[in-house]
């Protein structure tokens, strides 16, 4: 397989995984600061990925923002909160979206950060 392929599953597996502990640490009192950390993990995954890859950031940049969008749709399914009535399937895609947007703009600037840092830094 190629390297851009490798790059692109491990970053599309990452995102989406990163925001499971959002759902599996929901009866902790110290889970508010899950959701930073997984934008924090997506925004490295899509940066790495990007300057490993030679400046394809599009790419990576599309596929972390659809894994997101995933990736908390599949946490709210494995782990429903038990202490609330269930969220409709509407407003859990609603949830899932401004996290997706969220990583979409956290994943653009690290993508086109380390296109720029790729760009004018060689010789």
């Amino acid at each position: 397989m190629q390297k851009n392929t490798w790059l692109a599953l491990a970053t599309a597996t990452g995102s989406a995984i990163c925001w499971w502990p959002c759902f599996i640490l929901q009866n902790s009192p110290r889970n508010w600061h899950a959701a930073p950390v997984a934008l924090v993990f997506v925004a490295v995954l899509t940066g790495s990925s990007t300057f490993l890859s030679g400046g394809r950031w599009v790419r990576f940049w599309l596929l972390s923002s659809v894994a997101t969008f995933f990736g908390v749709l599949s946490g709210a399914a494995i782990w429903p909160d038990q202490d609330a009535k269930p969220l409709s399937i509407p407003s859990q895609l609603l949830i899932a979206a401004i996290f997706a947007a969220a990583a979409t703009l956290v994943s653009l600037m690290a993508g086109l950060a380390a296109r720029f840092s790729l760009r004018f830094n060689r010789r």
